[in-house]
């Protein structure tokens, strides 16, 4: 019961992180582009954003509120799987490994939580970002990167890399997608939405094939050269096998999806839900594969 707990309460750790990502970097484009639209003199997207934004802020609000939940979960099964007390929590923190990396991961996740909840300018969506990129950095210490003897600051690298583009692809996608529906909603002018759309397609072009690249690399780290028979006869080839199956269902429906912007179409909302359902279902199986041990070790 208690480890999946812990999977749970991982996958709404990474949940967190991605949102913030994703609303952060798509904040700071909107930015760069409001920008350009005023010095040229078109004031119509104050009103368009005013109007697409309230469900990203209901989004970022939640996981802003799941940042904030999250190191309390994560103390708390660290502290049964210890047979500890609340009370040692304190001794715990400075006198242990784990204790110097929830630290850092709570003061990271805070401010993200934080950055979250505020309106959000162009400022502040550098600052989430900035959060949020920490929160990446310091998430590595919750998987196989903090017992990595021989590449420490490489295999955290990896997955801080990792949980990055995860976000700017799955987390864009999101706010891409909620936003683009309420504008179409209330009346938002078609050129308006494609506009959204071209510029998310151009992110996800770039950090798609780094998140399966930094994946890649981090499981071949782990496997460390294991004979296929091994690997697909444990539980954590297994595990990788259906990750790597849903991400790759998610690469196809992305690159339908990048033709049709590319040709002027709109991406098909049907699909955008799909491959957001198949998303939740990666961080899911990721979740699980952060407590499962690689074959061989």
């Amino acid at each position: 019961m208690n480890d999946a707990l812990l999977v749970w309460v991982r996958a709404l750790l990474y949940l967190g992180a991605l949102v913030a990502i994703g609303r952060g970097l798509l904040g700071v484009m909107r930015g760069t582009q409001h920008a350009a639209s005023s010095s040229s003199g078109d004031g119509n997207d104050d009103a368009t954003n005013s109007r697409s934004d309230r469900q990203a802020r209901i989004v970022a609000v939640v996981a802003a509120m799941v940042l904030l939940l999250v190191p309390f979960l994560l103390a708390r099964q660290q502290l049964l799987a210890l047979e500890m007390p609340w009370s040692e929590l304190a001794m715990l923190v400075r006198e242990t490994g784990w204790g110097r990396g929830f630290v850092v991961l709570t003061v990271t996740a805070w401010v993200t939580a934080i950055a979250l909840c505020l309106p959000l300018s162009r400022t502040v969506a550098y600052g989430l970002l900035m959060s949020a990129s920490a929160l990446a950095v310091a998430m590595g210490g919750l998987g196989h990167a903090a017992a990595d003897a021989q590449w420490p600051i490489a295999a955290r690298v990896l997955d801080a890399m990792h949980v990055w583009t995860v976000g700017a692809w799955m987390g864009g996608l999101l706010f891409t997608w909620l936003a683009t529906r309420a504008g179409a909603a209330h009346g938002e002018h078609s050129g308006q939405v494609d506009a959204r759309w071209q510029r998310f397609s151009g992110v996800a072009t770039i950090v798609a094939p780094l998140a399966v690249m930094s994946g890649m690399l981090s499981g071949a780290r782990l496997l460390n050269g294991q004979a296929p028979r091994v690997i697909l006869g444990s539980e954590y080839g297994q595990m990788l096998l259906v990750k790597s199956g849903l991400v790759l269902v998610m690469l196809v429906i992305g690159a339908r999806q990048r033709s049709r912007i590319a040709g002027g179409e709109l991406p098909a909302r049907r699909s955008v839900a799909v491959e957001l359902g198949l998303a939740a279902w990666v961080l899911l199986v990721t979740a699980t594969l952060t407590g499962t041990e690689p074959p061989g070790e």
